[in-house]
């Protein structure tokens, strides 16, 4: 069985649902210039969010690139 979800706001059931990309802010950022890249699932009728989250692709290929930049690793072009 599909997992399906109903909208808070206009009483909307589907099995979809859409995604937007998103930058997240750091409380820092104003000192540290930090953003995470994330996204927000919406309702496919009204747009209404429905829940957010940081993107794990985006994380770990962040993470990696800052480890190889202490390391002195340059990346490959």
């Amino acid at each position: 069985m599909m997992p399906v979800g109903k909208c808070p706001k206009c009483n909307e059931v589907g099995h979809r649902a859409k995604l937007d990309f998103i930058e997240l802010g750091d409380p820092l950022r104003a000192l540290t210039g930090t953003t995470y890249r994330g996204f927000t699932i919406l309702c496919q009728k009204c747009d209404t969010i429905l829940g957010a989250g940081f993107d794990p692709l985006a994380i770990q290929a962040d993470t990696v690139a800052q480890i190889l930049k202490g390391l002195g690793v340059k990346k490959d072009k």
